[in-house]
Order: structure tokens, then C-alpha cells, then sequence
């Protein structure tokens, strides 16, 4: 919010910050929100994994999403007691500038899992880390190319994404024998 507010008084577009008192905050004004509603096959277990979500611009293709950064990551650890277990999973509210944009989900079912979400440092971890999120494999989830999201300042964008394509299996690399 400090960035947003510094933003709009350096371009001179905003002095006066007003207080909405429904919401408890002040409005942002050159940034746009992502607002992400995660849609699952299922409602996860206890321990039901991890959702992984990358945000790319919208010049990343999806034929190439493992090998880009993305312009925000986040995720959702289902091993903690504060989730909601249910089928749809609202995803914490983005922030980002003004532009076109793609989101990638991953539901991430098979341990041992890269990074724990469900720990302070694990989220911090994969949200500075330059590793992809895990490729789906058989038993996990993730979502198609979703279309474009075009995010303009001040404006709010409620998207959601189904993650309900079954990962593909894996094959293991077989050694000659010698």
C-alpha cells in the first residue's frame, strides 16, 4: 500500500488518501488486484499438499512457464488447520502494476514437497527462490492456459482458475545395461 500511495504522489495523481471504513483501508491507485478463486476436483484431506501459484506476464507462453519467472508466486499449504478444506480455495489478494497477465496453478499431492508452504520460511523460500513450481505428475492437479488477464490501476480483477487437470505420469529414465 506505501508503494502504491508513493506511486500516485509522484505522478501527482493523488494527494488526498480517503479511509472507507466497510473495508478498513485505503484505496490503491496505480496498482491493480488479482483477486483468485482456485477451483479443485476435490475438497484436499488432511495433508492434502500444496497449491502453487505463479502469476506470469502475459509474454511468458505456457509451452514455457517451468523455465520463466513469474511476476508473483504464492501458494496454500493444506496441512495447516487454518484452511478451509474445501473445493474452492481463495487465494491471498494480489497486488501487482498495471499489465497483461497469466495465472498457473499447480495442486502438488505427492510428498516429499520442494518447499513447505505451511512454514513462514518455506513460503518465503519458494516466493524468492527462481525454481518453478513442481510439474504436475500422476495423483496432482494443475490448470490450463488461462486466458489473459488485462490488470489496470486501481481496478480490481476476480479470477477463477480451475485446477482440475489430472498431472501426467512420470517416466523414470531406464540405465542401459552395461
Amino acid at each position: 500500500m506505501n508503494a502504491d500511495r508513493a506511486l500516485a504522489i509522484s505522478a501527482g495523481a493523488a494527494t488526498n488518501f480517503p479511509f472507507h471504513p466497510e473495508t478498513g483501508q485505503t484505496p490503491y491507485f496505480r496498482l491493480g488486484k488479482l483477486d483468485l478463486t482456485v477451483e479443485l476436483p476435490s475438497a484436499p484431506e488432511n495433508d492434502g499438499g500444496q497449491l502453487y501459484v505463479s502469476v506470469f506476464s502475459e509474454i511468458v507462453k505456457e509451452s514455457s512457464w517451468q523455465l520463466a519467472s513469474a511476476a508473483f508466486r504464492t501458494g496454500v499449504s493444506f496441512r495447516s488447520t487454518s484452511v478451509a478444506k474445501a473445493s474452492e480455495v481463495p487465494v491471498k489478494t494480489i497486488h501487482l502494476p498495471p499489465g497483461r497477465y497469466w495465472v498457473k496453478t499447480v495442486w502438488d499431492r505427492n510428498q516429499p514437497f520442494q518447499h513447505d508452504l505451511n512454514s513462514y520460511e518455506g513460503m518465503r523460500e519458494w516466493k524468492e527462490s527462481g525454481e518453478p513450481a513442481p510439474a504436475a505428475e500422476a495423483g496432482d492437479f494443475e490448470n490450463g492456459m488461462t486466458e489473459i488477464i488485462d490488470l489496470r490501476p486501481g481496478t480490481t480483477a476476480q479470477i477463477r482458475i480451475k485446477c482440475i487437470q489430472p498431472g501426467k505420469p512420470t517416466v523414470d529414465k531406464i540405465s542401459p545395461v552395461e
